[in-house]
């Protein structure tokens, strides 16, 4: 979905209307606020939401709507345009695993830096081999661990364990070594922000058939350590993306496998997944089934 927001009054957040040609071709038109004679300022902020699913019709879309507001502007110096990525497409296509295939998430970034925003905002970016193909200066991102404690904030932060903070070990999971950086920091901020005495951080392996995609074994070590004096323990599974959810069924059956190795009381467990871009493509409920609570960003 695109849309955008000005700070020439009245003109607030709207959706972008494209008109479809009979032979696909594409064309926003919308109404655009008169220029004020007392204005020098002209700020707009175009958001571009793939969270529900890639439109690629949008991306030209979104090209022909900087080459609108520019046309309009003249090409004014004033003029200040943003962009904003719910979540940044491509973001997890940042290699290629034999020739023929292309960097897509590369591809991506250079065509939004051939738009020249004065600024790109988006949230918990997959990886930093895409955070340095942004044009210098461009890019602001909110991270991991800034979206993980606005969500628990939103919510409850009970979501998180189940009796009582004090007393309970939060165990905060990675679901892969890729993660691992990004876990260790949520960890440290919601140790600090939430105010959690006991908190540790694992993290599990994974290893994946590169030619289908398939995850082809997940482990992970829990120390039983954890578990002495019959104490609660709350797994915490962080991540940036939960597509259709197989990652973290199986780490969520590894995480079981360990607890019937240990002799563990599974009333004292509680696992919590928590992903900023929640797209859930085969529904929140399969991961239910594994999880008593999913928790999302978006």
């Amino acid at each position: 979905m695109l849309s955008i927001i000005s700070n020439l009054s009245p003109f607030s957040k709207v959706d972008i209307p494209i008109k479809k040609f009979p032979n696909g071709e594409l064309l926003p038109s919308f109404e655009l606020p008169p220029i004020p004679f007392d204005s020098t300022y002209f700020s707009f902020r175009i958001i571009l939401d793939q969270t529900k699913g890639v439109n690629h019709d949008e991306f030209f879309v979104l090209a022909q709507l900087v080459s609108t507001l520019r046309n309009y502007f003249y090409n004014n110096k004033n003029l200040f345009l943003e962009l904003e990525l719910p979540i940044l497409p491509y973001a997890r296509q940042d290699r290629k695993t034999k020739d023929g295939e292309a960097i897509s998430n590369k591809v991506f970034i250079e065509f939004i830096n051939s738009l020249k925003f004065d600024k790109v905002i988006t949230y918990d970016i997959h990886s930093d081999s895409s955070r340095v193909l942004f044009t210098d200066g461009a890019l602001k991102e909110k991270e991991q661990d800034e979206c993980f404690i606005e969500t628990v904030s939103r919510l409850d932060e009970s979501v998180l364990y189940q009796v009582s903070r004090e007393d309970e070990l939060f165990v905060f999971v990675a679901p892969d070594a890729g993660a691992s950086k990004k876990t260790y920091k949520v960890a440290e901020k919601a140790k600090d922000v939430l105010m959690l005495n006991n908190v540790e951080v694992l993290t599990a392996q994974k290893h994946r058939n590169t030619e289908t995609g398939l995850i082809t074994e997940t482990s992970i070590n829990i120390s039983k350590q954890f578990f002495f004096g019959n104490k609660r323990v709350n797994f915490i599974v962080v991540d940036d993306i939960c597509d259709g959810g197989a990652t973290f069924i199986k780490l969520a059956e590894a995480i079981n496998l360990e607890l019937v190795f240990h002799n563990i009381d599974e009333t004292k467990v509680k696992k919590v997944l928590y992903v900023t871009h929640g797209l859930f493509s085969k529904g929140v409920e399969v991961l239910k089934e594994h999880y008593n609570e999913v928790i999302s960003f978006h």
